[in-house]
């Protein structure tokens, strides 16, 4: 069984970007989308937590982001702070992508595709076309955008790491939740698509659960699903982390869940890239 055995649902000795993963991602600079709150903003904690020297944190609601920032600067390590106000859903997102890469001095080494939307769940007939389509245009076309935006730096720096929100929710089929469980499961094979593109010229690509963690998206979920929230923001931050480093390379391209025991699951990466697993796809006996 390649599965780890230990799962947990808060931040651990081993990926602890305060203890063991401090100075892990010194001096770099991380873009995150949806930084505003929840697993956001915890990322850009963890990063600086770190050892990010610049971090660029984009969101709608620019109240929330500021305290982020707030936050963010008090994580006890010097990092220059950006903030953008960015919606995903519109048309226009080209300009604070090119302001950040101004203040960027051109180079990210990290970008995190946080930001997201959940429809209302509602069966197919049901469903407002309006609704059920932004999803796409949010998860998927804004992934898409982030990814565009930052590339073009990243080859020309010959690497960078590049982590995509998908869910756990990509891997079932709940009635009611047609839009943003294909979305997530359309960034697992964005993500695969992406490191087949572009992993030998170094861009790191992760799809990323992030836990069941009791963020405004999540309590979109109708109320008996609640109870299953009980994984901390945190958790995800100090994963993202994990996976700027080296030691997550045999993950590439591949869905990654924030609870797995990821220390456990290193002793089985022989078998993980000998068998490519954790990549979504049909099997047939």
């Amino acid at each position: 069984m390649v599965m780890p055995e230990n799962k947990y649902h808060d931040v651990y000795p081993a990926i602890d970007p305060a203890g063991k993963l401090q100075g892990a991602t010194k001096d770099f600079h991380v873009a995150i989308t949806g930084a505003s709150r929840g697993c956001g903003r915890c990322m850009a904690v963890a990063f600086a937590k770190a050892g990010a020297s610049k971090l660029f944190l984009f969101g709608r609601d620019q109240k929330s982001l500021a305290e982020t920032a707030r936050v963010t600067g008090n994580a006890g390590h010097e990092c220059k702070i950006f903030t953008y106000s960015l919606d995903l859903s519109k048309d226009n997102v080209d300009e604070p992508f090119q302001k950040m890469l101004q203040d960027a001095d051109g180079r990210v080494d990290v970008l995190i595709n946080n930001a997201g939307v959940l429809e209302t769940w509602k069966p197919l007939n049901d469903s407002d076309p309006a609704e059920w389509w932004r999803s796409f245009e949010v998860n998927i076309r804004g992934t898409y955008l982030g990814v565009k935006a930052v590339l073009p730096s990243m080859l020309k720096h010959k690497g960078g790491t590049v982590i995509n929100l998908s869910s756990a929710g990509g891997l079932s089929t709940r009635a009611g939740a047609s839009a943003y469980q294909t979305c997530k499961s359309d960034i697992m094979r964005f993500t695969a698509f992406l490191d087949v593109d572009h992993g030998e010229q170094g861009i790191r690509t992760f799809a990323l659960h992030p836990g069941a963690v009791q963020t405004d998206l999540a309590f979109c979920m109708p109320e008996f699903m609640h109870k299953i929230l009980v994984d901390t923001p945190e958790l995800s931050g100090a994963v993202c982390v994990y996976l700027a480093t080296k030691e997550a390379d045999y993950l590439r391209g591949r869905y990654v869940s924030a609870c797995w025991d990821l220390p456990q699951l290193q002793h089985r990466k022989d078998e993980i890239l000998e068998k490519d697993l954790f990549k979504l796809r049909l099997a047939v006996d």
